[in-house]
């Protein structure tokens, strides 16, 4: 990953939506249904970039209030820049290494 910390944030994409849920699987298939986007699976929550973050966010949750424990809407970290290059947050790949 090359590049400063603010050209790296950059690169994410817009704001970072993560979304808790009891069933984290079937409410990525209905997001992804009914707006057309595939959210992330980084451990038990779900995680989308977009750049009108706000906006995607009234949107979800107007649309599914029920499904959602919990949402959070932020500018992308370093952490964001990460999970969007690798998948899954530091701390789980070293867990990873723990186990090999």
């Amino acid at each position: 990953m090359d590049g400063s910390p603010d050209e790296l944030k950059l690169s994410v994409g817009g704001d970072c939506l993560t979304i808790q849920s009891a069933d984290p699987t079937a409410l990525a298939g209905r997001i992804a249904a009914q707006f057309h986007m595939t959210p992330k699976r980084v451990g038990d929550s779900l995680r989308i970039e977009h750049e009108a973050g706000h906006e995607l966010l009234r949107d979800i949750v107007s649309a599914f209030p029920s499904e959602i424990t919990a949402i959070s809407l932020a500018k992308p970290t370093l952490e964001d820049v990460f999970i969007a290059r690798t998948g899954h947050r530091f701390w789980e790949a070293e867990q990873m290494e723990l186990k090999r």
